[in-house]
């Protein structure tokens, strides 16, 4: 049985949210991430949020390193005074947007209107257009990303646990072909033995034993497999070991996954035996499921 170690592997896939007060009104963030080969940040903001866009995808780099993370900052400004809203813009809006309200059988709301850019000035609302995110606003940035990470760390617990279970398989089916590989020599022998002595029949001869030993240690070294498994008992003690290590592995995991599959078509090449050619197609097996599952982690 093999020894456990702590699980760290964290998905890609996950989901936070955070909600408060704040400066700029009452504010609302929504990260979400998804599989992808590297890191891609993409940002739904507020307009009162302006100008906030480099700082806070710098914040979400800092945090995560792969993935396709989307984060929504939705503000809900409060008491706003008449005198900051331009009340001509607002008049047109209302218009257009009740044509529009009448056509799909819609009603048009305060809030519509007043979330329309440019009917609440930002610069009159007194929002700083500025790279620098206010304080509260950034805690609930990182309160979402607390979520989504704890998120992506409960998904990464469970996809370990599938990677562990088809590295427990893929132990299983080498230590099967171990067990089998030092019989083949023998059985070979008796194989050839057999078919010369019944070739020879009737001819006053049979062939001894000891005259097919070279030919056996030659059938012997061709099949022998040993190197290959022991190449990937130590990829399998390497997979184990990354699942316990904290930061990305996502990648070195399906690097590592090449090499496994390596090894077993090595081996499957070398033996054609129907007993160690079903354990070659489990382990494949088992690779092919590894794959999957590393292609979710972070």
């Amino acid at each position: 049985m093999v020894k456990r170690g702590p699980v760290s592997a964290r998905s890609m896939t996950g989901f936070g949210v955070a909600s408060g007060e704040t400066s700029l009104g009452s504010v609302a963030v929504e990260c979400r991430a998804l599989n992808h080969r590297g890191l891609t940040v993409k940002l739904r903001l507020a307009a009162e949020c302006q100008g906030f866009e480099a700082a806070l995808e710098a914040r979400v780099r800092s945090r995560i390193d792969r993935g396709a993370v989307s984060m929504a900052v939705a503000v809900q400004v409060r008491n706003v005074p008449d005198a900051v809203i331009d009340l001509a813009l607002a008049e047109r809006v209302v218009d257009e947007l009740r044509e529009l309200a009448q056509k799909l059988g819609t009603a048009v709301t305060l809030s519509d209107v007043l979330a329309f850019p440019g009917v609440i000035p930002v610069e009159r609302a007194g929002v700083r257009l500025t790279r620098e995110v206010p304080d509260d606003l950034l805690a609930l940035v990182d309160a979402a990303l607390d979520a989504l990470l704890e998120s992506r760390r409960s998904e990464g617990a469970s996809t370990a646990a599938a990677i562990e279970e088809q590295l427990d398989a893929l132990e299983r089916a080498s230590a099967s072909v171990a067990e089998r590989a030092p019989q083949l020599a023998g059985l070979y022998r008796d194989r050839v033995l057999q078919r010369v002595n019944e070739f020879l029949e009737g001819r006053a001869r049979t062939m001894e034993p000891g005259e097919v030993v070279r030919e056996v240690a030659v059938f012997a070294d061709r099949v022998d497999v040993a190197e290959e498994q022991q190449r990937l008992a130590a990829h399998l003690a390497r997979g184990r070991a990354l699942l316990a290590e904290s930061g990305p592995i996502g990648r070195s995991l399906e690097f590592l996954v090449q090499e496994m599959l390596r090894e077993v078509n090595t081996l499957g090449s070398k033996v054609l035996d129907a007993d160690i050619a079903h354990q070659v197609v489990a382990m494949k097996t088992a690779i092919d499921r590894i794959r999957e599952q590393a292609a979710n982690l972070e």
